[in-house]
């Protein structure tokens, strides 16, 4: 593999960075070359030293998220952009997996049950209501235990309601906690590497 080779590849694993940024990436890369060879390097060694053509666009890649999550205007945006962040990474540092995707998978686990017990909640509290509303009339249990079971099975609503607004919040920490893990991460990576 030469350098046209080396740049063509870069430029093909590169072709979701914005146009203007993949030029500068690129012109960069011709300044390596250039310099290795005024160094009296030749293209393979210039290329070894650079490290491969995907693992560069990877890092520039990663980069680009990095920024993306920070200014992403919603949750669900910044959890799509931290799974490819997860992707990106575990590309680059392969023997980080276990690392990575351990805690990772322990916080989703704990996020979905967390996510089932409101749902739950609410869903058995508004079964249990129209249940009591389609089979039981009011002149047999009477109006005011009526009123009683009514008003007891909106407060259950409103306690689900509640613990929805938190697993909101504990949501959103804890897509700022991965997003930071993997940041500093990639940041170690790359001091490796330079």
């Amino acid at each position: 593999m030469g350098k046209v080779d080396y740049i063509h590849d870069l430029r093909r694993s590169l072709k979701n960075v914005p146009e203007n940024e993949l030029s500068e990436i690129l012109a960069d890369y011709e300044e390596h070359f250039a310099n290795g060879r005024s160094a009296g390097k030749t293209e393979s060694e210039i290329i070894a030293a650079l490290g491969p053509a995907k693992t560069v666009a990877q890092g520039y890649l990663m980069n680009t998220l990095i920024k993306e999550v920070n200014v992403a205007p919603s949750t669900i945006q910044r959890s799509g952009l931290l799974m490819q962040m997860m992707v990106i990474f575990l590309v680059l540092a392969p023997f980080n997996f276990l690392v990575l995707v351990g805690p990772f998978l322990v916080l989703v686990a704990l996020l979905f049950a967390g996510w089932a017990i409101p749902i739950t909640i609410a869903g058995v509290s508004i079964a249990a209501l129209i249940t009591v509303l389609v089979t039981t009339s009011l002149h047999v249990i009477g109006v005011l235990q009526g009123f009683s079971l009514f008003f007891m099975f909106l407060g259950v609503i409103g306690m689900s309601a509640l613990a929805s607004m938190i697993m909101i919040l504990l949501s959103r920490g804890m897509i700022q906690l991965v997003s930071s893990y993997i940041r500093w991460n990639y940041n170690i990576i790359r001091a490796r590497r330079a």
